[in-house]
């Protein structure tokens, strides 16, 4: 019997976690939301429009990302689908991002690793911001 090397560049990737069909989904439903930006000499406004999906919030969001530290204690992050689209890491065009507020501190978390996450998703109507929405009371599904 002959045994064949196969090298590990020919093997399909592996994701780092296993995702649930909508934490897969989320951010093709997420980079559906549009912003139109209107300034005048006296006012300036970014309005938004959500997808069907989320436009009224959504009370079970899964969604999977990198989540970027907004806090010591580990319960407030900016969650980007890809590292290389985080507003704070030198990119000046970026997707959406999503604000999480965890309901039990996530401490020492890897921003290089991926996480999936669950909570109530609000939409963030404030014009005044192009924060667009928030994933409130977020448990970690992956750990």
């Amino acid at each position: 019997m002959r045994r064949a090397m196969i090298p590990l560049a020919a093997l399909p990737a592996l994701p780092a976690v296993a995702e649930t069909e909508g934490a897969a989904d989320a951010w093709h439903v997420l980079d559906r939301i549009t912003f139109d930006e209107v300034a005048t000499e006296d006012s300036y406004a970014v309005h938004k429009t959500f997808p069907a999906e989320i436009a009224d919030g959504a009370p079970a969001f899964e969604v999977s990302g990198y989540a970027v530290p907004m806090d010591l204690e580990g319960r407030e992050f900016m969650l980007v689908s890809d590292l290389a689209e985080c507003p704070f890491c030198g990119a000046g065009d970026h997707g959406v991002t999503v604000n999480v507020s965890m309901a039990e501190p996530m401490p020492g978390i890897d921003a290089s690793q991926r996480v999936v996450l669950r909570g109530a998703l609000i939409p963030v109507h404030d014009p005044e911001t192009w924060q667009s929405v928030i994933l409130t009371d977020a448990v970690r599904l992956d750990a």
